[in-house]
């Protein structure tokens, strides 16, 4: 609470730094005091005076009131099923104070009947996957299991999961494993090393973590790691607003590094770095809080000058419905979250002993840590990933109501590569989809190319959409329309296949699930005829306010069909465009003796043996341009069992002769 406190007055800003004659030393306030300018990247104290305390109460926001809401929950459940999370929140929470990824969840669950497990889902959340709302609702659940890094981090999936996933989970995830250590540990960068021990490899939050730790290792001053940790997550055109995960992560993990373990300066660089510059400091101030306790941060604000009057009432009805009452002492406070603590640590293997002073001795159980993968695909998929596999090429083209949009792979909004790459879920490494986006009003027709260098027998296209971008952060784009990022809802898309510079649609095509306005990363599957060419493509009119779409990735299915220089690598010794008897004849020649005329040596490593006949077996009938070359040039009968085992047999005891 002194921690987000301290940086209500300039949420949102770009970044607070120490400069000028008149500058503050300390950025510790309560509710009650305005800073009364910010100027020239300075903030100023009202009157000349740093002032903490003398507020009557505290108020809750949606940095604090959720957590207390979920420690009061948990008194006396481990945790809670979706449908338990479910009704918490349609039957806990208001509108009002929720903003971002918790507004979206509270419209999911309140108006469309989704549950906890749906509300948080990039499908259906529009800022599940990138806004900071999970990692400051859940830093305290971290608290509750005490010593217990991976039950804490299993804490704030659960709960950070009904608002967000991906990335920014994870860094809820993070956070909550730290909370838990934190009391056992006096060394922040060791700290900070045991939180990132719960983040999935691959993981942008990882990323940015690292990033942090290195910039602090590397003996930089705080103000250039700031600038340097922005520069790094808004890299490729990343930066969207203020309340990301990935900048925030980066400016909170940097202020606990830089902090030291004191609070007061822990808690002025969450606030100087600016951006959420109330959850921030909240978050790091409330890390040093646990491992100092109320005692010692108290003693340090006293030692620094500072006139200490802490409220003693905590008031969280502006968000929080339906609980016993709306005003809560701090000892009651306290009382609910050693409750959930208590549970949490039976749950997980611990135990408690009351001596006879009520003195509560807790027995934390072994800390053990499981850190999973995040398994992107490191290569593409579908037909992109055959040609390319074969050494063949494949281009990406996007247009604009037939004008072709130039590629700019610097950014990741821009990259047409990113169509082919074969990653589709982009909400663990931070990766923005593509987008057409370019400010018209007017309708526009969108179309995505694929453009292969051979032909190919196309019959399915998967469109694998992206974000949507809407006109009101806070609102609900079923009511309102977004600005756009999909293919407009009840219109028809039309596939089409280039055959020799000639585009010709598709027969009998059929969509997987229809085309929705409100479906975030919609997946369509879209099948028709088998027909030959060497690209395909599809069209459609883009959707919104300002239409355009937005694609993640763009697969094509079918099969390939062969070239000669294929087939010579699969077992065509005598370029006959055919795999047949002859084949298997010149690969028995080459086993016993001179290599012959033709090359058998399929696998090209120097050898004519046994792999270069199983490949020559695996390919036994294929043929050149399958589905257009007449059917007589592929009846090639399989060599009769008899024969082909005389030839393995034979293959065993010949000697590997080089080329």
């Amino acid at each position: 609470l002194l921690g987000n406190y301290a940086g209500r007055q300039v949420e949102g800003y770009s970044v607070v730094a120490y400069e000028g004659p008149n500058s503050v030393s300390k950025s510790i306030t309560d509710y009650q005091v305005q800073w009364n300018t910010i100027l020239q990247g300075q903030y100023y104290r009202k009157n000349g005076a740093d002032v903490l305390g003398n507020p009557t109460i505290w108020g809750g926001d949606d940095d604090t009131a959720l957590e207390f809401l979920y420690a009061h929950a948990l008194q006396n459940k481990s945790t809670l099923s979706v449908a338990e999370r479910t009704s918490l929140w349609t039957n806990n929470l208001s509108s009002s104070g929720l903003y971002i990824a918790n507004r979206q969840a509270w419209y999911q669950m309140n108006t469309y009947g989704k549950t906890a497990a749906e509300s948080g889902s990039v499908r259906y959340n529009m800022q599940a996957g990138w806004a900071i709302d999970s990692q400051i609702t859940t830093e305290t659940l971290g608290a509750l299991a005490v010593g217990m890094r991976q039950q804490a981090a299993n804490l704030a999936g659960d709960f950070g999961g009904i608002t967000n996933a991906g990335y920014s989970l994870h860094a809820a995830q993070f956070y909550a494993a730290m909370y838990a250590d934190a009391p056992f540990s006096s060394d922040v960068e060791t700290l900070v090393g045991r939180g990132l021990a719960v983040v999935p490899i691959g993981s942008w939050t990882r990323e940015i973590v690292t990033k942090a730790q290195e910039l602090h290792t590397a003996g930089n001053t705080w103000l250039d790691s700031r600038n340097a940790i922005i520069a790094f997550v808004h890299q490729r055109g990343r930066d969207r607003v203020w309340v990301e995960s990935a900048s925030n992560t980066g400016l909170t993990t940097l202020a606990i590094l830089y902090g030291q373990g004191n609070f007061i300066d822990t808690v002025d660089y969450g606030v100087r770095g600016g951006e959420d510059s109330d959850c921030n400091p909240a978050t790091a101030g409330g890390l040093v809080g646990m491992m100092k306790g109320q005692s010692g941060v108290l003693a340090e604000l006293t030692a620094a000058g500072f006139t200490v009057s802490l409220p003693q009432n905590y008031n969280d009805s502006s968000t929080v419905i339906g609980l016993p009452k709306g005003v809560w002492t701090t000892s009651e406070v306290l009382d609910v979250f050693q409750a959930a603590v208590e549970t949490q640590i039976t749950a997980g293997g611990g135990s408690i002993y009351v001596d006879p002073q009520d003195r509560h001795m807790y027995s934390i159980p072994d800390d053990s840590v499981i850190t999973g993968d995040v398994s992107d695909p490191i290569a593409p998929g579908g037909l992109v990933g055959e040609v390319l596999a074969r050494g063949g090429r494949v281009d990406v083209v996007v247009t604009r109501n037939g004008v072709v949009i130039a590629d700019n792979p610097s950014n990741d909004r821009t990259d047409q590569g990113h169509l082919i790459d074969g990653v589709i879920d982009l909400s663990n490494n931070g990766v923005l989809p593509f987008s057409t986006y370019d400010g018209r009003t007017d309708s526009r027709e969108d179309g995505y190319e694929l453009h292969f260098d051979r032909n190919i027998a196309f019959e399915k296209l998967i469109l694998h959409e992206g974000d949507i971008i809407d006109s009101n952060i806070n609102g609900d784009p079923n009511v309102h329309e977004p600005y756009g990022g999909y293919f407009k809802e009840g219109e028809l898309l039309t596939v089409e296949v280039d055959q020799n510079g000639v585009w010709a649609p598709v027969a009998n095509l059929v969509l997987s699930e229809a085309l929705a306005d409100i479906e975030f990363f919609q997946t369509i599957e879209l099948t028709f005829d088998r027909i030959e060419g060497q690209g395909i493509r599809v069209l459609g009119s883009a959707g919104g306010q300002k239409p355009f779409t937005t694609m993640t990735e763009l697969e094509a299915f079918g099969e390939i069909c062969l070239t000669a220089q294929d087939l010579a690598t699969m077992g065509d010794t005598n370029e006959d465009c055919i795999i047949n008897e002859m084949d298997f004849d010149n690969l028995l020649a080459q086993f016993g003796g001179a290599l012959g005329d033709k090359n058998a040596d399929f696998n090209g490593d120097g050898w004519v043996d046994l792999e270069d006949y199983v490949i020559l077996r695996e390919n036994f009938g294929v043929g050149i341009n399958i589905g257009s070359a007449p059917e007589s040039e592929f009846s090639a009968t399989t060599p009769e069992p008899a024969s082909m085992l005389l030839l393995a047999l034979g293959g065993l005891v010949v000697l590997r002769r080089p080329r």
